[in-house]
């Protein structure tokens, strides 16, 4: 083969190779984006996917203090539901300044909390078996206080087909 017919390859392969790659860029872009005829990808608004927010106040400082069978009283902020009362059944430093906290709400068959306390910051599951519903506990910095907000029971991971680990619940 010639010199020039080997010249004229190259710039073949190169020029197809460029248009592949822009073109597969271009794929990719789109793949991030929704589908909106401007191209610009959709922003969720925040306030239609966060759920509501009840808030609770409580004494974080006591918990390092704490036993077996002493009480944590949390109580809603603005009177939206009942106070709970947890009764600790199990309070650990699991890692240095993280410590672990097990309750149950009022008794065992009310409820249970799991908590997890990191200097002055609680976070955690709260579990009402009587209302069959459970809350993740935070902390709202905006707001400077704690809350509790209900999980969808759809967002939940639950394994199908096993023995309920939570007093009454029906098998399924």
């Amino acid at each position: 083969m010639n010199t020039q017919k080997k010249s004229a390859i190259k710039i073949f392969v190169i020029g197809f190779s460029c248009l592949l790659a822009i073109s597969c860029g271009k794929t990719e872009q789109k793949k991030g984006q929704d589908a909106e005829p401007n191209g610009q990808a959709q922003v969720l608004n925040e306030e239609t996917t966060q759920p509501e927010k009840l808030y609770v106040e409580m004494d974080v400082e006591a918990i390092p203090s704490l036993k077996k069978g002493d009480t944590l009283q949390i109580k809603m902020a603005d009177g939206e539901g009942d106070d709970m009362n947890l009764k600790i059944r199990r309070i650990q430093e699991t890692i240095p300044r993280i410590t672990s906290v097990s309750a149950f709400v009022e008794n065992s068959e009310k409820g249970q909390a799991t908590l997890t306390v990191k200097g002055q910051k609680v976070s955690g599951i709260i579990d009402l078996f009587d209302q069959k519903k459970k809350y993740t506990f935070g902390y709202d910095s905006t707001m400077n206080s704690y809350y509790l907000s209900l999980m969808n029971p759809e967002d939940m991971d639950v394994l199908p087909g096993s023995a309920p680990v939570t007093p009454n619940e029906k098998g399924n």
